[in-house]
Order: structure tokens, then sequence, then C-alpha cells
């Protein structure tokens, strides 16, 4: 295997393959890829393709051909489970003409696991017991399926399992402490944003880009979440740590943390810092601002409760809303929104309440009010605050894009 030489480990590349019929048919997506790719970047190693293919021999074993003495290193996940198109472990035993054996410890294994169940091993199942001469069998600490790594010439391959779980799991135990060294200084670092789209950044951070852009490149990654500004630099002996802090101090208000930093954890961070507890009446998003929150330890202090007033029904009977409002104004309404962010308040005795009606799709447009409508309303400190948006997008888009407006609205009303 290449050694943990820095200079050797930064110029090491990579393949990624993934295999499954349903990930090219549309029906999964492609995590995996993903994951590893920001894994092993990590230790030096850097992605210079994905390929994605179906579980089909003849693919797999020319993609696989393919990839020997160009690429380093080489990840393979998915096609090693028992069933008729797992052919993974088949194809690769083709390519490099490798005997095979059943390993009887692991088969008895399997069966004891079955019988533990109350259920006979099925046949098939024995495929899993299988092991290929000159590889090292790399165990599944979450399933059946184990994988394997064979070193070809210039070229160190892993296959692993298509289950994200059970992948990152092998990835995190076995091959990355076995296989991959140590972890290097890359050299690269993100800030974190939410609340600027892109191009407004962009614009924003236009002369100290140049003012740095003979030792750095720039990348912004947006999402829904917010944007992503990564600073990149080959030379080593640069400051990163140093320039990344004047990058973000200029970001502000919008930069709120670095590289895994989370949004949600931020804003909880920032309520138990000014100690201002919150209740929700969410309507569109249903209740999925409160999960939200209540992902983060340390919630339970700050987030009081919520009320998913889905219906009129609910509105009217938990909220207080009055009918006469609803008839006038709709439900998915300023006035409305503004009524329900002060009465959660008020039920819950909270410091801050916050309500989201609106439009999620792909139904309930109508009367001039489009999918994507939504109203926010911050009830705090006796003032009310209501916001209106329209994200035209998907349902399952414009809910969660909600949420964060909704996020970016506390963050601004506490920090006023």
């Amino acid at each position: 295997m290449p050694n943990s030489d820095w200079d050797y480990i930064y110029m090491s590349n990579a393949c990624i393959i993934t295999i499954g019929n349903e990930i090219i048919g549309g029906i999964r997506l492609d995590t995996n890829s993903q994951w590893i790719s920001k894994k092993i970047a990590e230790y030096g190693i850097v992605t210079d393709r994905i390929i994605s293919i179906g579980d089909n021999n003849t693919v797999i074993s020319e993609t696989v051909k393919s990839t020997i003495d160009i690429y380093d290193y080489i990840f393979i996940t998915g096609g090693l489970g028992p069933t008729h198109d797992d052919v993974t472990l088949s194809s690769f035993k083709e390519v490099f003409n490798l005997e095979e054996k059943i390993d009887l410890n692991y088969l008895d294994k399997l069966n004891r696991a079955f019988l533990d169940r109350g259920i006979k091993m099925p046949d098939i199942n024995k495929n899993q017991a299988i092991i290929l001469e000159g590889c090292d069998i790399l165990d599944n600490p979450y399933g059946t399926a184990r994988g394997i790594y064979y070193s070809y010439s210039e070229s160190f391959f892993f296959i692993m399992p298509g289950v994200p779980s059970e992948m990152y799991k092998m990835m995190d135990k076995i091959v990355v402490p076995l296989y991959l060294g140590d972890k290097i200084d890359c050299n690269y670092k993100t800030i974190r944003t939410s609340g600027i789209p892109e191009s407004k950044l962009a614009e924003s951070m236009g002369e100290i880009m140049s003012k740095y852009g003979n030792c750095f490149s720039f990348s912004f990654l947006p999402s829904y979440k917010g944007v992503d500004f990564v600073l990149k630099t080959s030379n080593i002996e640069v400051d990163i740590d140093k320039t990344s802090i004047e990058f973000y101090n200029a970001m502000q208000p919008y930069s709120f943390g670095y590289n895994n930093d989370s949004f949600s954890e931020f804003i909880i961070s920032q309520l138990s810092k000014k100690n201002i507890s919150i209740a929700l009446a969410e309507s569109c998003t249903g209740g999925y601002l409160g999960k939200i929150l209540t992902d983060i330890t340390g919630a339970s202090k700050f987030f009081y409760g919520s009320i998913v007033a889905y219906s009129n029904a609910i509105k009217i009977n938990k909220l207080n809303i009055s009918q006469k409002k609803l008839n006038k104004h709709g439900a998915v309404s300023s006035q409305v929104a503004e009524d329900m962010a002060c009465n959660i308040q008020n039920l819950f005795e909270s410091d801050l309440g916050l309500s989201i009606t609106g439009i999620s799709g792909p139904e309930g447009s109508g009367s001039n009010k489009t999918i994507g409508l939504v109203y926010i309303s911050i009830s705090f400190k006796g003032i009310s605050t209501t916001r209106k948006f329209n994200f035209n997008l998907d349902r399952d888009m414009n809910r969660k894009m909600t949420c964060y407006a909704a996020l970016n609205m506390i963050r601004k009303i506490i920090n006023d």
C-alpha cells in the first residue's frame, strides 16, 4: 500500500463505483459516493471519477478493468447480497481470475444467526460465505454481507455493501484505520452561512477574494440550508485558519460556523446563551421545524413544545384563531400567522412564539394563493414580526426551505 508520506498521499487519486439497478433506475439516490469522497479527502485521496452502473456482470467486469493502474484507490459499493442480482463478487473474481472457497466458520456463524431468529437459513445465503484468494475480508459490523480488500499492480480495491449504514461502519471501523493511514492537513476550510443567496455572498466577497487570490481558490456550495464557502490552498505554509477568520468576520451576520457545524445547533446555542424559550405552531411543515430543533441535544431546556395545527379546526379549537378571521383572510395569511404566533406564545408561556402557515403543494393553490406561499410569524418581547415567502418548489423542498427561513428569522430577531 502507499506509504503515509504527505506528498505521496496528496497525489493519490480514487474512483468510486456504485452498483445497483435501483440507482441507475432512479429508484434510490446514490449517497455512498458523496460520503466516501468526503471521507477519503481527509486522508489526501482525491476522487477523480464516480461511476454508477447496474447489476450486470459484463458491465461490472469492464468497469473494474478500466480502473486498473488508472486510479490508486477504487471503492466499490453494492451487489454483495445473496439474491440473483448480487453479482459484484463473481464479476470481480472473473476480472482477476481468482479462486474461491467457502469460509466454513462464517457459514456456521450465518446458520446460527438465522437459527437464533427461528429461521432456517436459505441456501442462497451461502453465497455470503464465499471468500476469494488473495483478498482480505472486511467484516460487516451491521450486516451479513462482508466486504473485501484486494491489491493488484498499482491499484487498491475495496468492495463494500451498498447499504449506507453498513458501508459507513465498514469504512470507519476497518478500511480507514487499517488501510488509509493517518489524516493529513488538507489545507482547506469551509465557512458555513445561512440567510444570504449565493450571488449576494459572492458579490460581497469580491474584494477580499481578490486580496487572497494568489494563495487560495474559492468555491460557493449552495443548498436549501445555506451557502458553504470553501477556501483551498496548495501551499501548506499558508495560515488558512487566520485567513478563514477574516472571511468569516466579513460574512457576518450570515456566517455561523465552520466545516460540519449545524445551523440548527447554532440556533439552539443562541437561544441557550440568551436564555430564550420557544414554542411553535406549525401548519404546512407538519412538525418538521420541531423535529429539527429537538434533534439537537439540550433543546429541551429551551424548546417548550408545539402544536401542529394542520386543520382549521385545530387552529380554532387549540390556537384560538377566530373563525371570522379565517373566513376573511384564509388560513394562509399574515393575519392568521400573527395570531398563531402570539397565541402559541401565550399558551406555552414561552419567551418566543413562532408560527408557520402555507401551501406546500402539490395541491391547495387557488384564490390568488400559489403553491409555495408561506407566512412565518414570530412574537417576541411584545412585538410581532411576519414575513411572506414564495418558494415555488416541490412539496419536500417547500417545507425544508420554510424551516430554514424560520431559523434565520429566529437568529435575526433574537440578535437585533
